[in-house]
C-alpha cells in the first residue's frame, strides 16, 4: 500500500470518528436531573407570566415533548397548558376599560352622537368580553422550549435559561420558536394607554 492511500486511510478514519463523536455528543439524551430542572424551572416562568398578564392560575399541566444537547447546551421543548381566569373583581377595574373610561371623561362632551354611540358600543363590546374572562375559566395551550447551559458540574446556569413559544409559520409548513422574556409583557399601564388610543381611533374613524 502506497505511503499515500495509507494517509488517505488514516485521515478518513480520523475524520469518521470526529463525526461519530460529534453526533453522539448532539443526540446525547439529557439525565432525568437536568429535566426535572427544565420542567421546574418553566413551571415558575410561567406562574410569573401568569402574574404578569394579571391572570389568576388555576392549573398547570407540563409533559415532556422532545429534548437534544449539545455539549454544554441543552434544551427541552415542553407541552403545556393553563387553566386560569382573569384576575380582576370587575370588568371596569382593567386596563383594558380603564383607558377607555379616561378618554370618555375627557372627551365625551366634545363627541357627536354618532361617535358617542361608537364609542359607547365598543367599550360594552369590551364589557362583556372581560367579565367573560373574570368569570368562566380560561384554558391556554402551548409548547415551549426551554434552553439553557450546564455548567462543569452538570447543574443548569439559571442565568442561562431562554424561553421560546412554538409558533406555526415557518417557510417549510413547519414550526418556529419565538423568544418569549417576561420583558415583553405589557404592563397595566401599557395596556390602559393603549385602550385610550384605540377608542380615540373608533371615534375618529366615525368623525371621518
Amino acid at each position: 500500500m502506497s505511503k499515500s492511500l495509507i494517509f488517505f486511510t488514516l485521515l478518513l478514519l480520523i475524520v469518521i470518528t470526529g463525526y461519530a463523536i460529534a453526533s453522539n455528543n448532539q443526540n446525547k439524551q439529557l439525565s432525568s436531573v437536568t429535566i426535572k430542572e427544565l420542567q421546574a424551572q418553566l413551571g415558575d416562568y410561567l406562574k410569573k407570566d401568569t402574574d404578569l398578564r394579571h391572570w389568576k392560575l388555576l392549573d398547570t399541566k407540563i409533559s415532556l415533548v422532545s429534548q437534544e444537547s449539545s455539549g454544554a447546551e441543552v434544551s427541552a421543548v415542553f407541552h403545556t397548558e393553563r387553566e386560569y381566569r382573569l384576575n380582576y373583581a370587575k370588568a371596569d377595574d382593567a386596563p383594558a376599560l380603564k383607558g377607555r373610561s379616561a378618554f370618555m371623561k375627557n372627551n365625551a362632551k366634545k363627541l357627536s352622537q354618532k361617535q358617542l354611540e361608537a364609542a359607547n358600543k365598543d367599550i360594552e363590546i369590551w364589557r362583556q368580553e372581560l367579565n367573560q374572562c373574570i368569570n368562566t375559566d380560561q384554558t391556554g395551550v402551548v409548547r415551549v422550549k426551554v434552553a439553557g447551559t450546564l455548567d462543569s458540574h452538570g447543574k443548569l446556569i439559571p442565568d442561562s435559561l431562554k424561553f421560546y413559544f412554538e409558533q406555526n409559520g415557518a417557510p417549510d409548513g413547519g414550526v418556529v420558536y419565538i423568544p418569549a422574556p417576561l420583558s415583553q409583557i405589557p404592563t397595566p399601564q401599557a395596556v390602559e394607554k393603549d385602550s385610550y388610543d384605540a377608542i380615540s381611533s373608533v371615534v375618529n374613524a366615525e368623525k371621518k
